[in-house]
């Protein structure tokens, strides 16, 4: 019983597309204030996903506090032996 109840609070959705756009906080749902910029926020990202579940129903889900974070991949920097470095 108690994984059927378990079931029915997961969200599954096949993702077909996803964008996202920048819009006004939702008190008490978004970061509204930054410590990094010392005030409140205008506009915060969203992600939107759109999809179908297993059921074949189709969702555009809306992902709020996606906050962005930025990653370099460094694998094409070429290392040089201590030699070289002379």
């Amino acid at each position: 019983m108690e994984n059927s109840q378990d079931d029915a609070r997961i969200f599954s959705v096949r993702i077909v597309s996803m964008d996202y756009y920048m819009a006004p906080p939702i008190p008490d749902l978004d970061i509204c204030y930054s410590s990094s910029q010392g005030g409140m926020v205008k506009e915060v990202p969203i992600i939107r996903i759109y999809g179908s579940t297993p059921a074949g129903q189709k969702t555009c889900f809306h992902a709020h506090q996606a906050l962005p974070y930025l990653y370099v991949p460094c694998t094409d920097i070429m290392h040089q032996s201590p030699k070289e470095e002379a």
